[in-house]
């Protein structure tokens, strides 16, 4: 009969756990939600150190977080602001927002170039047909 260590204390009974579960058995932590989103940030700032995250990573990382319960939209909060943690993202202050010139040219038909302006007439002048031929059939 093999000896049992000294301190290990265990019950005996029909509803006693096995001898194997009781030296190992432990309360669970539970994990608040706080607890994965900060788990599932430090696992995107793992994956930034290996580069900026492509589309497959990023996917991987988005099915995992729904499976600890992290909804899609706030993983998406999370992989962005980890990315502009790791520098990954530009700084929104970095923008400048008064030098849009391509703003100003959708703004003002009259700098639309001649491509443009055929296209937008041709596209204009085939719905117009199509309506007036449902219209009349």
């Amino acid at each position: 009969m093999p000896e049992r260590p000294v301190d290990t204390h265990t019950e005996t009974g029909p509803d006693a756990p096995p001898a194997a579960l009781v030296s190992e058995t432990r309360t669970p932590v539970p994990f608040t939600r706080l607890g994965f989103e900060q788990i599932f940030k430090r696992m995107v700032a793992d994956e930034l150190q290996r580069g900026p995250l492509p589309y497959r990573r990023r996917r991987k990382l988005m099915r995992y977080a729904t499976q600890i319960g992290i909804k899609p939209f706030q993983a998406s909060l999370l992989i962005a602001e980890a990315q502009r943690e790791a520098g990954h993202l530009d700084d929104i202050d970095q923008i400048d927002v008064h030098d849009a010139t391509d703003v100003a040219t959708l703004i003002h038909p009259e700098r639309w170039p001649l491509w443009f302006k055929l296209t937008a007439a041709l596209i204009v002048a085939i719905i117009l047909d199509l309506v007036i031929i449902r219209a009349i059939g």
